[in-house]
């Protein structure tokens, strides 16, 4: 037990199937901040069978909250229908910050990636506040240098730096923001942003919010970037920090307390493919990866991180597909059509609609 966060709150957003990782990650704040609210971002009803008193989070906020907050204009179900279940998720991120910042019961509020677990004390986050309206962490913290690559050293070189010149410098898993006129204007800009523009199109220049965080220091030039290695570590950062201890007696990173480890791409695979070539002569990495495991395996992996999304599919449980999606997406006056395109009556619907006019989609999610 620490202190230091009170008077903050740490949240995340998600929908169902990460509710497994979302307890770990609560659970873990808690473990070391128990004086901090923490609040569970949900976008999608909550699932009729689960208790949400039995949740280790003091605050569930869900679509109904987030649309009194300002997202989507009050028209939710158009909105969710132009995202991938990732951008959604993504998107309320912007929205959620900005509600929480108006809370009188705050003065600072954490964002962390559900797929996030805390290992140490988080309050030196609390003094930069202080000091600094906005937090962020980058990636990677220094060039790569020809001792890192003792194979290819181009492919060493596109997996670190032009993978950041693609999807951003700074990792959006953690944003901290201090409720002080700077910060407010910050939560604003980036509630509107994500609201339009959360997408996941590097053709374009977007790669849901990350990209937008690169704005972030320019736009707003009282942001501090964390340069302490030991937030923020994962994978795509092994390669130049070196991980110690274990979960048990303590994790360090560079002489430094671990403070918090982002487990991103755990379920995919990419985790692992990144830790391989980067962790894997670690000792301390593995046992990590394998308490995470279990840890979400306690929490209901199998079961709950099994879940479909509520808006995965239309009402009669035909899949929506990324074409259709992106179809309503980029043309307004579509959209402006079919206030539910989710409806299957009545007719015609969206799904109809779509079929007669666009053809039959490909690109199943």
């Amino acid at each position: 037990m620490v202190g230091g966060l009170e008077r903050t709150a740490v949240f995340t957003s998600i929908v169902s199937n990460y509710l497994p990782k979302a307890r770990v990650l609560a659970k873990s704040v808690k473990r070391h901040h128990p004086e901090c609210r923490f609040v569970a971002v949900v976008v999608e009803p909550w699932p009729q069978d689960l208790d949400p008193a039995l949740e280790p989070f003091d605050e569930i906020i869900g679509p109904a909250e987030l649309m009194e907050a300002g997202l989507a204009d009050g028209r939710f179900e158009a909105w969710v229908f132009s995202h991938s279940i990732v951008e959604a998720s993504t998107a309320a991120k912007g929205t959620a910050l900005k509600r929480l910042l108006a809370d009188p019961r705050h003065d600072k509020v954490i964002f962390l990636d559900p797929d996030v677990a805390v290992f140490g004390d988080l309050s030196p986050l609390a003094g930069r506040l202080e000091e600094s309206p906005i937090l962020l962490t980058p990636h990677d913290l220094a060039p790569i240098q020809p001792e890192d690559a003792s194979g290819d050293r181009l492919q060493v070189i596109r997996d670190h730096e032009i993978i950041l010149l693609r999807h951003g410098v700074y990792n959006l898993g953690f944003l901290a923001v201090a409720d002080r006129p700077e910060g407010r204007r910050l939560a604003a800009w980036w509630a509107d942003r994500l609201t339009h523009f959360c997408i996941d199109d590097v053709s374009e220049g977007l790669f849901t919010d990350q990209r937008w965080g690169d704005l972030i220091p320019v736009f707003f030039p009282d942001t501090e970037i964390l340069r302490d290695p030991g937030y923020n570590v994962a994978a795509w950062n092994l390669l130049h920090r070196a991980l110690s201890g274990s979960v048990e007696e303590g994790l360090g990173v560079d002489g430094q307390p671990l403070r918090f480890y982002h487990f991103t791409g755990f379920d995919s695979g990419a985790h692992a493919t990144m830790n391989d070539a980067y962790g894997s002569r670690q000792g301390a990495v593995a046992p990590l990866l394998d308490w995470y495991r279990e840890a979400c395996g306690n929490e209901g992996q199998e079961v709950d991180g099994a879940r479909v999304w509520a808006y995965a599919r239309y009402e009669d449980g035909t899949p929506v597909t990324m074409a259709e999606r992106r179809f309503f997406r980029h043309h307004p006056d579509v959209e402006a059509t079919f206030a539910n395109p989710f409806q299957v009556a009545p007719n015609p619907s969206y799904k109809d609609w779509y079929r007669d006019h666009v053809g039959e989609p490909g690109d199943r999610e």
